[in-house]
């Protein structure tokens, strides 16, 4: 389960509300399926963030982190995701401006919304979370967070845990500002099964946004403009910017898919996810079992041992795979 901005789960073209700058009218959007993830491993989305309709994603954000996870290979498409053959329930918790700018017209309240804005609720996080743990998610991705605690975000994640999902967490992309813990993946040495992951660039360096921490566990490849430039961060298929840019266009479109660069923590997580789909298909179920084997075949990165940078270091998918015996 991707926990975050949707992915799209149909292709279709909606009629929503939209301020064009002189009036509110309605807009035909159109949404089509990432051409790199096959229909057929898509299964019981939810959107607890937007509507009752079908999953959509006017972010971009949980497009790419679904691709990471889990995008096809061997079709003559470019990407490919960690777990390739694994599937994907998409579950909406999170918006961006597009979706505020339909709330706001369907209140026929004139204007633009700020195109920075968006979020995630923690009433929508907590029913995305239990949702996949009820309805047969093995492992939860969750590439969010912010500040502020959440109790009963934490009892969700150990709902859960509980119930034999393993969950990853990004870290944060504060360091730089005031590298404060960030919340989910502050909970992550509260719970054997669930991990606060960390990111690197190409060098095997810390990625200079990358949040640090007692909470870290382990680091994974988030993608670092500084280490290489444009080549250095992570592409997978994704919305082009300029068919979505609120500052440029009064309609989006959501049906057209490129080679989309990103870097971020939340970018790093979902290696760790792919990861953990493979242990758990290869017979190693318990959540913090799929974490003692990401800790224990990590790649030591930095100081000696466990560090704040990189937590036991970079996750290491063959070198989890093989020491545990797994031979194909």
């Amino acid at each position: 389960a991707v926990v975050d901005s949707g992915v799209n789960a149909t292709a279709a073209s909606f009629a929503f509300p939209l301020w064009n700058g002189t009036s509110i009218a309605s807009a035909s959007i159109p949404f089509a399926l990432n051409p790199d993830l096959p229909v057929a491993r898509l299964v019981n989305g939810r959107d607890f963030a937007f509507w009752t309709g079908p999953v959509l994603d006017m972010v971009g954000h949980g497009t790419h982190v679904a691709g990471t996870v889990l995008q096809e290979t061997n079709n003559g498409l470019g990407f490919a995701g960690v777990a390739y053959a694994s599937r994907l329930m998409p579950v909406k918790v999170c918006i961006g401006s597009w979706e505020l700018q339909i709330f706001q017209s369907n209140a026929n309240v004139p204007g633009f919304v700020d195109p920075d804005d968006g979020g995630c609720l923690s009433s929508a996080i907590v029913a995305g979370i239990r949702y996949a743990a009820d309805n047969g998610a093995n492992v939860i991705n969750l590439s969010l967070g912010g500040p502020g605690q959440s109790p009963a975000i934490l009892d969700a994640i150990r709902y859960a845990v509980g119930r034999g999902v393993f969950v990853a967490m990004s870290a944060g992309n504060g360091f730089e500002d005031d590298n404060a813990v960030e919340y989910p993946a502050g909970y992550a040495p509260q719970i054997d099964g669930a991990m606060a992951v960390g990111a690197i660039g190409r060098s095997k360096l810390r990625a200079y946004y990358s949040s640090t921490g007692t909470h870290v566990e382990v680091a994974a490849p988030g993608g670092d403009v500084r280490d290489g430039g444009i080549d250095g961060v992570v592409f997978q298929a994704g919305f082009r910017f300029s068919d979505s840019d609120p500052r440029r266009v009064t309609v989006p479109r959501f049906d057209q898919y490129f080679e989309t660069p990103n870097q971020g923590t939340s970018m790093a997580s979902p290696h760790v996810a792919g990861v953990a789909a493979l242990l758990f298909a290869q017979g190693i179920t318990s959540p913090a079992a799929i974490e003692a084997a990401i800790r224990r075949f990590s790649v030591d990165l930095g100081a000696t041992g466990k560090d704040n940078d990189f937590g036991y270091g970079l996750v290491d998918a063959r070198a989890a795979l093989r020491g545990l015996g797994v031979t194909r």
